[in-house]
């Protein structure tokens, strides 16, 4: 009975798109509905804009990138 109470609650990812902001070290704005299409933009991998969204540091351009 114990097993049939147990409820698995295990999120799977979110495969909806998540709008990224680019700042590049000139101090533009660029905002991008995808990571794919920020990376297109900036001339990068989409895992690479993926990371550096999670991550603080900025890629080798001096651009900062986020989810918004």
């Amino acid at each position: 009975e114990l097993e049939k109470t147990f409820v698995h609650t295990i999120r799977k990812p979110s495969n909806k798109k998540k709008p990224v902001e680019v700042r590049t070290p000139r101090g533009e704005i660029k905002r991008f509905d995808s990571a794919k299409e920020a990376a297109l933009a900036m001339n990068v991998h989409e895992s690479s804009v993926n990371k550096y969204c999670h991550q603080s540091k900025p890629d080798r351009q001096g651009n900062h990138y986020r989810y918004i």
